[in-house]
């Protein structure tokens, strides 16, 4: 499992934009005022109305380019949430920056790589988000597997809170010099997460989809966030949750 190194730069525990105001009750408004705007947008689609799903724009550095999809070939996808994170305990650290996973997020790895034992031979590709949270996650429960892993800012979690703020490619490339050799990490801008309110979610979702048809493996996990996956399962996973999800069927 990855750790971070003594010698990482320390994440602020407030992110730069909520200094001002960083109470945590106004971050959880914020939260629930993104969720509302969500399922609003959510159940236009379902409805058939015009809707925020539309792929994403091509000048916008967080979208990788997409080759060719080929959705006539079934794809199984395994979609894992992270273990318990340091923002996972309390409310309060929502504020903290980037959090790496506890003691108990470790051991919820540690069994989680128990449970994924019957999978994971199955599995041709690891798709990582770049939080911390996940990498460890990641590198702790499919520790062992040939699959090799790939990074991808596309799995990130929506920013609602600080917490869902990342490191520069930089910052993790220093603290993880183990990930130098995944696929996507030389093509992550420096900054790859959102750095405001991300309204137009449901693109990346839709983006998301587009990248996983396109691959050629016909088994990936995804290893990412809750908040995330919510909008393609239409559940929360625990810490350490896991689903199969039929390609044809997101």
């Amino acid at each position: 499992m990855l750790r971070l190194p003594a010698s990482r730069l320390e994440c602020p525990l407030v992110e730069p934009s909520q200094q001002i105001c960083p109470h945590w009750i106004l971050t959880v408004l914020h939260q629930a005022v993104r969720e509302i705007y969500y399922m609003s947008e959510d159940a236009k689609a379902a409805m058939g109305k015009q809707c925020c799903c539309a792929t994403p724009p091509t000048h916008n550095s967080i979208y990788r380019s997409l080759p060719d999809a080929t959705p006539e070939q079934p794809k199984r996808v395994l979609f894992v949430r992270h273990g318990q994170g340091a923002h996972n305990r309390t409310i309060s650290n929502w504020g903290m920056v980037d959090p790496e996973l506890t003691v108990e997020g470790e051991a919820q790895v540690a069994d989680l790589y128990e449970r994924l034992k019957p999978h994971a031979g199955a599995v041709q590709l690891i798709v990582v988000s770049p939080l911390t949270r996940a990498m460890q996650t990641a590198t702790g429960g499919f520790a062992g597997s040939k699959a090799p892993y790939c990074m991808l800012p596309l799995l990130r979690e929506r920013l609602g809170a600080p917490c869902d703020t990342g490191r520069t490619r930089t910052e993790l490339l220093r603290c993880f010099p183990q990930i130098k050799e995944w696929e996507g990490v030389d093509e992550m801008p420096e900054v790859w997460w959102s750095t405001e309110t991300e309204w137009h979610l449901l693109e990346r979702v839709e983006a998301l989809k587009a990248w996983i048809r396109a691959r050629p493996e016909q088994v990936i996990a995804m290893v990412g966030h809750g908040g995330l996956f919510q909008r393609i399962l239409g559940v929360h996973l625990k810490n350490c949750g896991f689903q199969w999800k039929e390609i044809g069927a997101i």
